[in-house]
Formats: C-alpha cells, structure tokens, sequence
C-alpha cells in the first residue's frame, strides 16, 4: 500500500503557485477517497478509529504499519456515500489532512505541499491558502496538524516496531457465523495475539503500559469486531 494513495501531484505549497487558490472544505469533499479501502493510522487514533473501523497491520516498506480498514475489496470504500459526504463520526487524520500533504525538499526540512489536482482546489470558492503573500490560518493550523500527525505516525513506528520484536503479530483469519461458517483470510494483514499478549513478561508488559501504548493495544483488538461486520456485509452483498 503507498503512503500517496490519493494524491496524484503533491507539489509544496508557494504563494508564487498557490498564491489566489482557495480550498473548497464541505461536507461532501471526500470523493478522492472513494476507491480507496485502507489508510495509515497513528496509534492515538486507535481510541476514535475502534468505535467505527477495524484497524489491522499491513506489511510496508521495511516494517509493519498500522492501517484502517474502510472495506474488504480493493477500491471500495464503505465510508462514502453517493454525495462524497464521509458517513462516520470519525474521520482518520491521513483523510482529514487532504489535500494537503508534508513533504521533505533537498534540505530535508517538512514541507507543506497540496495536491495540485485536488478538486478541493478553486479561484473563486473556498478559504484562500495565502493572504497578501503570507500562509493563512487556515493553512497555518494545517502545518501544525501535519507535523504533529509526522510526529505521531514516527512513535506509532515504534510502537509497531515493539510489537513485531516481541512476536506478538500474528495472521488474520475473520470468521462469521452463517450456514456455511465462512472465514476469511487478509493474506499478509497481521493482528496482535491476545494469547501472546497476556503470556508477556511482567516487564515487557509494564513498558507498554507506562508508554500509553497497551491501550492502543486493546483498541486494535477491540476494533477487531469491525472487521467481522465487514465480511458479513460483503457475503451479504454476494449471496
């Protein structure tokens, strides 16, 4: 899964550029993310996200990464409705940040950039990303949340990173009760094993705990019951 996911020409964001658009931030604005079904998710999300959406860990690059399940088929996303209005009460800060993006140049210094294709995106309508040459507020409160989201997704790295030392991820199989007793595998997807979890050694465990990061553990696994909703729907939607 790419981290650009929906952004098709990310560039940094100038007031050269970007100096007279305004970006269009209705309720019906999610459109870009309709074909998508998975997005990243920082570990002090996992609160918010386990009320709605199962949150499982995908193979990256070079590590395990936590993602949110939005639907079980590639390019469906069950979260969007007809009129691109978003249908849950919690949106995932890698949906919410579009179309803005950070980026690094070749100082490695964060960025801001913006998706230049973005429908979001007008002359006319909408709050301007620059007045009189300068960032707005509005674009000001987005490079804050940008680099606080930076800096969370890098501890959720950790978190992860500890989660694999410690052999507690393991394959997903989500089963419903049905006539035919289906079962599912997501292929490469991984979940925390509770049993492995409870045989951890008293220290092991009290780190996690002191670092905030056991409760993000029991909302993965309290999130997980999402994902048994999610098969259901979709033996519903084939039978």
């Amino acid at each position: 899964m790419t981290q650009m996911l929906f952004y098709k020409d990310p560039k940094p964001l100038s007031p050269a550029i970007h100096g007279a658009l305004r970006v269009r931030q209705t309720p019906q604005r999610f459109g870009f993310a309709k074909r998508v079904n998975s997005v990243l998710c920082a570990g002090v999300e996992f609160a918010e996200i386990a009320h709605e959406y199962p949150i499982v860990f995908a193979e990256g690059d070079r590590e395990w990464v936590p993602i949110v399940l939005f639907g079980l088929k590639a390019g469906e996303n069950r979260w969007v409705d007809d009129s691109d209005a978003w249908l849950g009460q919690y949106v995932p800060a890698f949906v919410r940040q579009y179309p803005f993006a950070i980026g690094r140049g070749e100082s490695e210094q964060p960025l801001v950039c913006v998706d230049d294709s973005s429908e979001m995106l007008s002359v006319e309508e909408g709050t301007p990303l620059f007045e009189a040459g300068q960032p707005s507020p509005l674009v000001k409160q987005t490079a804050e949340f940008l680099r606080e989201f930076h800096q969370q997704m890098e501890r959720t790295k950790q978190f992860t990173a500890k989660l694999a030392s410690l052999g507690l991820l393991a394959e997903v199989k989500a089963s419903v009760n049905g006539a035919d007793h289906a079962t599912m595998s997501l292929g490469k997807a991984r979940v925390v094993d509770e049993r492995k979890l409870l045989e951890l050694e008293d220290e092991q465990a009290l780190a996690l705990f002191k670092k905030g990061e056991l409760a993000w553990v029991y909302a993965h696994l309290l999130s997980l019951g999402h994902l048994r909703r999610l098969l259901t729907k979709q033996l519903q939607a084939t039978a």
